[in-house]
């Protein structure tokens, strides 16, 4: 015979889509009419709390009649915001959610967040659009998961504002059903110049993403994820190292300043950007899932195509990868399985090696650039046996030159006379070895190399050259090294038995340079003095500058003792500038006439015009105005 608990739990609901737990409950008590004293009465007051939370769903589950549509592990998935947060938990975490789902511990603090990082909504709240079409469908309206998820503010199917009721967030089994609290609400669109939109309308189909599709819990540290898809993007290095203040200007601009302060609780994690760079940190913390999305859409990535990625990024693709011996009949064919990854030091970048089976192995330094990256190297790290043959008989081929051996290998003229050296195929015929230089003596007519000694000589013996001249005898100089090494020796040690370094180059003798600079300085102070016209003052700036020479004179002062004391001796001082400039206004009569000079401590504002009288000026005037014809 059934019991009454068995009678009364055979009528309870099927949750609808999207329906919170806490939501189905109330659903049931509003169609028993059982307030709550009486359940707690009918139940036990342990039993009705259990049915209006999520502290053990093994239990709740248990009291449900036989054949039940829902099992725990529904109720969780698909009634709780399990799913929402159980992608972004360390593994200390994980391990207390897998005791949950088995029925063995409790966790709620997981479903509505950490208090101290994320802004918590105080009401339960709605879309009134989804109420309206709810209404429409199935005659009643229910409370939705989405709203709920601390952060959400949008609803990504109708893009309109959720709406706060007046049922507080608070209560667990004390709330009231959405049909009896959610008036009919106008909706609110988004509208296009909403601070944050492109932003807020992504973190909200995230979040319904991630409720839909249950609990894809992530295998890997999501900080070590992080910092190499911010490595990709120039936002770091491949050593872990992050850029931080260009990376959070651009982060701002992205994420609104003013919108991240509605999102965060105490502390101002989002704002300050603590918060983004706890994720990237290696001490993970339990930080809101909204936390993550605003960083993976900031990374160009939703969270499906984050949390679907591989654990580890695939620097150089999939296997198989192209063999890239240039002579192998399988060039450019996918036959290469063996590859290894190491980090270079100096940047922490990827450096991958590939061995084919044919002996040839490449390196390449990653992470590639795109598809066609798999066709390049870096660096041969070996030839293999069969490149090897193909070079041994390629070398002993009369009809192949050397240049067209070294195309068809792949390699460049030196390396090709490097490895020949390497195999030990240098000995095996005295034609094929590399002209030595005994052997490059000879080049050239006796005609020639007389020529261009002359030329060098002629150019080297020059104290200045411009640049075509100096180019000319560097390649000069050059062919001689080459093809004439014996004279040229000859002149080096002819040079040096002279006891001097270069005949042809003799360095600057300073002495005779500063006697000609001094004979100079002492030729402009006189030209200066004699000059027609007003005096002026022979200062050290205008001595030096109207030599010509002071760019010598300037940088080098302090090896022209000579030149030091003709500008001393030339330089001219305020009372004889005076003195000098007083005698020239007495003998030109330019008291007389009232012509100025000027300032004596300033030369320069003297005034070279004749002064005119204000008597003068008025009679000029007046007879303008007054001429025939009208004047003015």
């Amino acid at each position: 015979m059934p019991s009454k608990l068995d009678a009364l739990m055979g009528s309870f609901p099927r949750p609808y889509r999207e329906e919170l737990w806490m939501s189905v409950w109330e659903r049931y008590r509003a169609m028993m009419r059982l307030h709550h004293g009486l359940s707690c009465k009918i139940f036990g007051s342990r039993i009705a709390s259990l049915l209006g939370s999520v502290a053990d769903l093994h239990e709740i589950v248990h009291f449900m009649p036989p054949g039940y549509c829902m099992t725990a592990d529904d109720l969780l998935k698909g009634h709780t915001l399990y799913p929402c947060y159980v992608p972004f938990v360390s593994p200390r975490v994980r391990q207390q959610l897998e005791k949950l789902r088995h029925g063995r511990a409790a966790f709620s603090s997981l479903f509505i967040g950490r208090r101290n990082t994320i802004a918590m909504p105080e009401f339960l709240r709605y879309c009134p659009t989804c109420v309206k079409e709810d209404r429409e469908s199935l005659g009643e309206t229910y409370w939705q998961r989405l709203p709920q998820v601390p952060g959400v503010e949008v609803c990504p199917k109708h893009e309109v504002w959720f709406e706060n009721s007046l049922v507080p967030r608070t209560g667990g089994h004390e709330f009231i059903t959405a049909e009896s609290a959610i008036p009919t609400a106008i909706p609110r669109p988004l509208k296009l110049y909403t601070l944050g939109r492109d932003s807020r309308v992504a973190v909200a189909k995230d979040v319904q993403w991630l409720l839909q599709h249950g609990s894809v819990a992530a295998h890997f540290t999501y900080s070590e994820k992080y910092r190499f898809l911010m490595a990709e993007r120039g936002w770091g290095t491949y050593r872990k190292r992050l850029t931080w203040h260009p990376f959070w200007s651009a982060f701002s601009q992205m994420h609104p300043i003013s919108w991240l302060r509605s999102l965060e609780g105490h502390g101002k994690p989002l704002s300050t950007g603590r918060g983004i760079r706890a994720l990237l940190s290696a001490h993970e913390r339990a930080l809101p899932p909204v936390f993550h999305l605003l960083l993976i859409h900031f990374l160009g990535l939703t969270v499906e195509e984050f949390l679907l990625a591989p654990d580890r990024p695939d620097w150089f693709g999939t296997s198989p990868w192209p063999c890239l011996n240039p002579v192998a009949p399988h060039v450019n064919h996918r036959a290469v399985v063996q590859h290894e990854v190491r980090t270079r030091r100096q940047d922490g970048r990827p450096i991958g090696t590939f061995l084919c089976g044919c002996g040839f192995s490449y390196s390449r330094v990653g992470p590639d650039w795109g598809p066609l990256a798999a066709y390049q190297y870096d660096r041969v790290e070996a030839y293999g046996l069969y490149w090897e043959w193909v070079l041994r008989k390629g070398w002993q081929d009369r009809r192949v030159s050397r240049q067209e051996l070294a195309t068809r290998l792949g390699i460049s003229s030196v390396t090709l006379w490097q490895e020949a050296r390497r195999l030990g195929l240098l000995p095996l015929s005295r034609s094929s070895r590399k002209p030595g230089r005994q052997l490059q003596q000879g080049r050239g007519s006796v005609t020639e190399r007389e020529r261009r000694r002359t030329q060098w000589e002629q150019l080297a013996q020059r104290h200045r050259r411009t640049m075509s001249q100096e180019r000319r005898c560097r390649r000069l100089y050059a062919w001689l090294f080459r093809w004439d090494q014996a004279w040229l020796e000859t002149k080096r040690r002819t040079t040096r038995a002279r006891g001097f370094t270069r005949t042809w180059a003799p360095r600057l003798d300073w002495a005779i340079r500063d006697r000609q600079l001094a004979a100079a300085i002492t030729k402009t102070g006189i030209q200066i003095k004699g000059e027609q016209g007003i005096p002026q003052w022979i200062s050290t700036h205008r001595l030096v500058t109207a030599s010509g020479h002071g760019r010598w004179i300037v940088l080098n002062l302090g090896r022209l003792p000579k030149t030091r004391q003709a500008i001393q001796s030339a330089v001219e001082s305020r009372e004889a500038f005076r003195v000098r400039r007083e005698t020239w206004r007495i003998q030109h009569g330019a008291l007389a006439k009232g012509v100025s000079v000027g300032n004596p401590t300033n030369p320069r504002s003297g005034e070279l015009f004749q002064r005119i009288h204000g008597e003068a000026v008025r009679d000029g005037q007046q007879g303008l105005f007054g001429a025939e014809g009208g004047g003015w």
